[in-house]
């Protein structure tokens, strides 16, 4: 399964991971200074990014594919970023302010504690699981027998590692892409025929409509061949819009558990009735 999974989609999922794990503190009113992660899969290897975009970007001549994929990693960066700035930091002044009245005293082992965060970072969003004021060792050796069988990666980090990640994204495709002409002008190109986006509140009737569409086969590849990857195609619209579609799968499971799920066909049939009147 995670060799169909495209490097693009991996960083895409990783910043998602990170986006999760800010608005998570934000939501439970808590700072994670210490955060645990199990996971599926090694996270966060900013290196073999670099290595994998520089080794493409020297051995193709066309550069539009990989120019749409940084410029969709960047948007992705630095809306994850800003989402660090608008909802943790707050949280962690308020964090500083406590501790620094409780440290070298008998609460401060306690006070750690309560403020370490274990995540289990299922790529299928609806299994991820959140625990404040735990770590790995906290659990029974049973647990952690099947969390280390299941989720095989074990990752310790903090707020400010998760930060850097994404601003030393950022800084690699500003440095990449600055001083090559060409790149610069086919980014250009990228921001002008992407202005585009779903609009707020709307993404899984987004991914409803496309999902319908892609059983009615009215999409095909560049070959000719009906499009038989629906993952790939929600892929290829979230690259164009700047969304994350790596669990549009959730996002319709968790829509049919409402009484609205036909609510945006049900709007799409009246407008196509308007237009059926409407003369010519």
């Amino acid at each position: 399964m995670e060799n169909d999974i495209t490097s693009t989609d991996k960083i895409l999922m990783d910043l998602n991971l990170i986006k999760e794990i800010f608005e998570t503190q934000y939501l439970n009113n808590r700072y994670a200074n210490r955060i645990e992660i199990r996971s599926k899969r090694d996270l966060f290897d900013n290196q073999s990014i670099k290595r994998e975009f520089t080794d493409r970007y020297e051995s193709t001549q066309n550069l539009t594919p990989l120019i749409r994929q940084l410029n969709v990693i960047r948007g992705k960066a630095v809306k994850v970023l800003r989402s660090y700035k608008m909802l943790v930091s707050n949280i962690h002044k308020k964090f500083i302010t406590e501790y620094n009245t409780i440290r070298n005293t008998p609460e401060e082992e306690k006070f750690i504690k309560h403020h370490s965060l274990l995540f289990i970072a299922d790529d299928d969003s609806s299994l991820r699981q959140v625990l404040f004021g735990y770590t790995h060792k906290c659990l029974s050796i049973y647990k952690r027998y099947r969390l280390r069988k299941k989720y095989n990666e074990l990752i310790t980090c903090n707020n400010s590692q998760l930060e850097v990640f994404c601003q030393d994204l950022i800084n690699f495709i500003d440095d990449f892409i600055e001083p090559n002409n060409i790149l610069a002008d086919e980014l250009k190109t990228v921001h002008e025929t992407s202005r585009y986006r779903i609009a707020k509140g709307k993404k899984t009737d987004f991914a409803k409509i496309i999902s319908a569409m892609y059983d009615c086969r009215l999409f095909e590849t560049d070959e000719g061949k009906i499009a038989s990857n629906k993952q790939d195609l929600m892929n290829t619209f979230g690259k164009l819009f700047s969304e994350d579609f790596s669990n549009y799968s959730t996002l319709i499971n968790r829509a049919k558990e409402t009484a609205v799920y036909c609510e945006i066909f049900d709007k799409l049939k009246e407008k196509a009735e308007e237009y059926e009147k409407k003369s010519v």
